[in-house]
Formats: structure tokens, C-alpha cells, sequence
């Protein structure tokens, strides 16, 4: 065999079975030797080679998502040193993103998205690309609360309650709304701000309620705050200076 453009290809030299391994032309040369009754020959043949095709498939057939979670999807190519893989994603009722190099997928919104795996062309490969789909569903943040001044709350007294939510609420678009539980004590409750004002001494559980929507499951968060009993201040009035004896 000679080679052309690149070409390159093996062959069984008792069989003539041909095995092409890279794109371009080759001449294959047969020889037949010359016995009593006929000469020797030589022929040959000219073989283009063209590219082949490569297979892209992911390991299942498809995948499920939470909002705000990352979850790497690669897709597994049939030819050993293929072309470059890289991923998309093409929108559904869903919404996610994707890392084009890696195929790490984050969840963002609550539906059906599609995922795309593209092997670029080689020398020798055709591009190919192949697809599957992942659900994304709600997922459920996890709140922490505070109570700022909580330790020296009194009645008629003011503490504020604070609570974070992991993921953040600029990125679950949740509102906090607070409440209080009555114990032995009790207080009043700002539900947008948190403020609380003690009312009665004893013990309150104060609760944070992160109320779900289209992306996120409804969160809770509660804490006890103890209310102490307030110091009155007194004073005399009048306050005399002096008194006289007898009256």
C-alpha cells in the first residue's frame, strides 16, 4: 500500500482485507508472480478514504435536577481521540446553565431543559452531536435565625429577629415572613422586618417562614427567645426637702 494525502490504512497480505485508519487516498498493489505458462503482473487500485462517523451517548436516558444544584453530564464518545466535545443547553419549561468545556449543569428554574453534546470534525470524523433531557425540580433552601438583643429582651423591651436562607433570597426570589409562638411568655412581631417587642415575661418561639414559589419549596426556622421581667424605676413626687414635726 502507498498513501496520499495523508491517508493511512493496514492490509492482510494473504486475504487483501483492507483496514482504513485515517482519511485520503491509497494505492493498493497486487502482484501475481509468473509461473510456467503466464508472465508476471503487477495491478493496482486507488482507494479514496473518507472520513468516518462518531457516536455520542450519555449514560442514561435522562436526568433529574434540583434549583441551585450542579450536576456534571458528560456525554462518552465511540471513537478514542475524537473530535472536541462541548455542551449546550436548549430550553424548555425550564431553565438551566451549563459549562460548555465540562458539562456541569446548574439548575435555575423549575421544568424540562435539553441538553446537547457536540463532537467537533477531525481529519478523519465527520462532527456528530447527540442530546438528552433533565427535569429540573423545586428544591428547598435551608434558613438560619437570629435574634439580635434576643439575650436581654424585656418586657416592653425590642429585639430583631433575622434569618438568612442558603441560597440567598436575591437568588430564590422568596420573601421572609416572621411569627411568634407564645410559651409562657409573649411578644409582638413585626412579620416583614423581624422587630420583636416583649409583652410578657417567660418564653417565645420566634419563626421564620421562607414561603415557597414556582422554583423553591417553603422553608421554616424557629428558635426559643426567653423574655425577662422589666425593672420598673420608681420616684417620689413631690420630693420634699425638708418636713416639720407634726405635720
Amino acid at each position: 500500500i502507498s498513501f496520499l494525502g495523508g491517508a493511512s490504512a493496514t492490509i492482510q497480505v494473504n486475504t487483501g482485507v483492507i483496514t482504513a485508519t485515517a482519511a485520503g487516498q491509497i494505492v493498493v498493489g497486487a502482484f501475481q508472480a509468473s509461473d510456467a505458462n503466464y508472465a508476471g503482473v503487477l495491478a493496482s487500485l486507488t482507494i479514496t478514504i473518507v472520513p468516518g462517523q462518531q457516536s455520542l451517548s450519555f449514560g442514561a436516558a435522562s436526568y433529574t435536577l434540583l434549583t441551585s444544584q450542579t450536576q456534571t453530564i458528560t456525554a462518552t464518545n465511540s471513537i478514542s481521540g475524537g473530535g472536541t466535545i462541548t455542551y449546550s443547553i436548549m430550553a424548555g419549561s425550564g431553565s438551566a446553565t451549563v459549562n460548555q468545556a465540562t458539562g456541569q449543569i446548574l439548575g435555575v428554574a423549575v421544568g424540562d431543559v435539553t441538553l446537547n453534546a457536540q463532537a467537533a470534525a477531525t481529519s478523519n470524523y465527520n462532527a456528530t452531536s447527540t442530546s438528552v433531557l433533565v427535569t429540573i425540580y423545586a428544591s428547598t433552601p435551608v434558613l438560619s435565625l437570629s435574634i439580635v438583643g434576643g439575650l436581654s429582651l424585656t418586657v416592653d423591651g425590642f429585639a430583631q429577629a433575622i434569618a438568612s436562607s442558603n441560597p440567598s433570597t436575591s437568588t430564590t426570589q422568596q420573601t421572609i415572613v416572621y411569627s411568634v409562638i407564645a410559651g409562657s411568655g409573649f411578644a409582638l412581631v413585626d412579620t416583614v422586618s423581624g422587630q420583636l417587642t416583649g409583652t410578657a415575661a417567660g418564653t417565645i418561639t420566634v419563626t421564620a417562614t421562607a414561603l415557597a414559589n414556582g422554583n423553591y419549596n417553603e422553608a421554616i426556622t424557629s428558635t426559643v427567645v426567653i423574655i425577662g421581667k422589666r425593672t420598673p424605676t420608681l420616684q417620689f413626687s413631690p420630693q420634699p426637702n425638708a418636713m416639720v414635726v407634726g405635720v
